[in-house]
């Protein structure tokens, strides 16, 4: 099974984040982008048994955060 269960799929992640940013009028802060990432990604876990985009989550000090978000704003 290894680490990443659900394969990162960056289009998807792009997708996501474009879908969040167009919701809440364009300006979002990261830790809470990746927040609502988070429980969405969650979320559709339960609901359909699988992942959004994949890939895997990294614990910050405000919370759980996709590694791919983690990354880009390092």
């Amino acid at each position: 099974m290894g680490n990443n269960y659900f394969p990162f799929d960056k289009d998807v992640a792009r997708a996501a984040v474009l879908y969040v940013l167009q919701a809440l009028g364009g300006s979002v802060e990261a830790n809470r982008l990746g927040a609502i990432l988070y429980f969405a990604d969650q979320k559709h876990l339960v609901k359909y048994g699988r992942s959004i985009f994949g890939g895997r989550y990294i614990k910050t000090d405000f919370g759980a955060m996709p590694e791919f978000l983690y990354k880009i704003l390092q």
